[in-house]
């Protein structure tokens, strides 16, 4: 027998937050699919935030955690419409079911959601991993429905699969293998640059850790991103990068590399982990050492330290060239952009087509409902 409860913050039970915190690692790809990341969100809503929560479960035990919220915002900068999205702005966090959970319970977790809605016009969905029961069934609803939607694909670089750092380095190009070794060989053996793993902390130390972080960020390229949802000189993001920190050190689930060069701090990977699962972070360097490579060395160390430990997964959260060169094994996505059958819903639909047509933007596929 299945049944289906939603709840509004600040009224989340407890019992629902202990019953999402004792799920599994086979619920989640990485640590920000975890409860952990919901609570920091949670606890740093702000008055005006719509954020829901469904949640599904059986006689025996909760199988589903659906965390949305609600936000009136603008589809193509012009028509205002009411958004449907994840409680966070990556969409990490979207809807998580146990691994035992059997297609009924799926089927009708999507119904609920859906027929629990309140009034929506466009919905923008988290990750849902590819190729799985969730994602066919959440697609069947949506054709079953008439429902217009746009996916497009996600894809994060992982390393996994590797019994040891030396099986690992073995399959990194000649180039970086080569690399990795000679300025370990002169650098890191020689004492010019200390490698220091930081994997304890108590309320001073993490706070000298933060600091230490932030004056190589200050010095970094990333200073001169527009973004204002990644930008850790931006007060909000930082406050959220100290909330994240606070709640996965309680539990020994931050791990940071920090590379010096004759004392002074000149790069950081900052990571998290949850059961078998970690992420990538955060990283930078100070741009007086680009040519030391020091952000490369403090990286490989990383994924030393995640392969040595035994993580299935270290996810690095994107794709991007500069991680992707040292893996082949990726994390497939699909993102789901869904338009309501009612007169916002279809207009829309309609803008956010014209758009992407004017944009020459690439999507996986595009499908209209009937």
């Amino acid at each position: 027998m299945h049944s289906f409860s939603s709840y509004k913050l600040p009224d989340i039970p407890q019992e629902i937050w202990t019953a999402w915190e004792r799920c599994g690692p086979g619920w989640m790809s990485y640590p920000l699919q975890s409860s952990k990341w919901a609570r920091v969100l949670a606890d740093n809503a702000g008055p005006g935030d719509e954020m829901f929560l469904l949640a599904g479960r059986d006689d025996a035990r909760y199988l589903g955690f659906w965390p949305y919220r609600l936000e009136t915002a603008r589809s193509g900068k012009l028509l205002p419409v009411m958004l449907c999205r994840p409680w966070d702005h990556e969409g990490d966090l979207w809807a998580r079911v146990a691994p035992e959970a059997d297609p009924d319970f799926v089927t009708r977790f999507i119904e609920a959601f859906h027929h629990g809605l309140p009034t929506w016009h466009k919905m923008q969905t988290g990750l849902i991993p590819e190729a799985t029961s969730f994602e066919s069934k959440f697609e069947g609803y949506l054709a079953a429905n008439a429902l217009n939607y746009v996916v497009e694909t996600r894809r994060h670089a992982e390393i996994r699969d590797w019994q040891s750092f030396d099986e690992f380095l073995a399959s990194v190009s000649p180039k970086w293998r080569s690399q990795y070794r000679r300025l370990t060989r002169k650098d890191v053996q020689t004492g010019r640059i200390r490698i220091q793993h930081l994997t304890e902390f108590s309320e001073a130390t993490l706070d000298s850790t933060r600091r230490r972080i932030m004056d190589i960020y200050k010095e970094s390229w990333k200073t001169a991103s527009r973004d204002p949802d990644h930008n850790l000189l931006v007060p909000r993001v930082y406050g959220m990068f100290r909330a994240l920190t606070d709640a996965f050190a309680r539990d020994g689930g931050l791990h940071v590399v920090i590379a010096s060069v004759g004392g002074d701090d000149a790069a950081f990977c900052v990571g998290l982990s949850q059961h078998d699962t970690y992420c990538s972070l955060q990283t930078a360097f100070k741009s007086k050492y680009r040519t030391a490579s020091v952000g490369f060395l403090a990286q490989m160390a990383q994924f030393c330290h995640t392969i040595e430990r035994g993580y299935r997964t270290n996810d690095l959260l994107a794709n991007q060239p500069y991680k992707a060169v040292f893996t082949d094994r990726r994390a497939v996505f699909s993102v789901y952009t869904v338009f309501n059958a009612n007169r916002m819903g279809a207009l829309a639909y309609h803008v956010a087509s014209l758009k992407r047509r004017l944009m020459g933007r690439h999507v996986t596929r595009m499908a209209r409902g009937s």
